[in-house]
């Protein structure tokens, strides 16, 4: 996609989280479309998330899914569904189980 305002100053984006990490994540795509939509000139996101477990479509469908959001809830890390990304933070639907 052509954006006219490629030739714009950096924009610096300094945010802190908001307490809601699927939030924060869709915020990210938020601006993303702006981006792409020439609404807003180059800019550079910069913000520490809090803890978040995010699932990629493809770990929906696998065994332990459930499994692995529920344990992430107990540990007081936030689920988000799926975005594209494999889980972090060392539980996935593979190691669930264990």
């Amino acid at each position: 996609m052509f954006n006219p305002q490629s030739d714009a100053p950096l924009t610096l984006e300094f945010e802190e989280p908001s307490g809601d990490p699927a939030a924060d994540l869709e915020r990210g795509v938020q601006l993303l479309r702006e981006v792409q939509s020439a609404d807003r000139g180059p800019s550079l996101r910069l913000y520490r998330p809090d803890p978040t477990l995010a699932f990629g479509q493809r770990d929906v469908r696998l065994a332990g899914y459930e499994a692995a959001r529920e344990e992430g809830r107990a540990t007081g890390i936030c689920p988000v569904g799926a975005q594209g990304w494999r889980a972090r933070r060392g539980i996935s639907p593979r190691n669930a189980d264990r």
